[in-house]
């Protein structure tokens, strides 16, 4: 009976998995590289819209700001393409305001429509952020 105790001893004695020290440090590594995927996305995700602003947005805050300078009126005040000519009023609110009657108010007084993006229309650009959320 030595024999199997010395045995049933080595077996007991002789491990070879991993200790405590070792399984913290992987998960800490794990931890860490989780952390920086998360990051890199909200980077990105900060990118896609500061795009969507610098390119969409902005143009048409310049166009309506040399709209504004130029004719004195809020665009989209009027609901017709001849830009507030007899007998359209402007009350100073854009509740009828539509996609067509910006771009003919502005082509009627030489500027150009905002480049249009590469989803959506001249007026309503459509953005899908990496995490796939749909906003208008």
């Amino acid at each position: 009976m030595g024999v199997k105790r010395k045995k049933m001893y080595e077996l007991l004695t002789n491990n070879k998995g991993f200790t405590l020290i070792e399984m913290a440090i992987v998960l800490i590594i794990i931890g860490i590289i989780i952390g920086a995927v998360v990051k890199g996305k909200d980077i990105i995700k900060s990118a896609e819209q500061k795009r969507l602003y610098t390119k969409f947005v902005q143009s048409w805050q310049l166009a309506y700001n040399t709209y504004y300078d130029r004719t004195g009126w809020i665009l989209g005040d009027v609901d017709d393409a001849d830009n507030g000519t007899p007998p359209a009023t402007r009350d100073g609110h854009c509740a009828s305001a539509t996609c067509t009657n910006l771009v003919l108010q502005l082509k009627a007084v030489g500027l150009d429509v905002p480049v249009q993006g590469s989803t959506g229309s001249e007026c309503v650009r459509t953005y899908t952020d990496s995490s796939l959320s749909l906003l208008r």
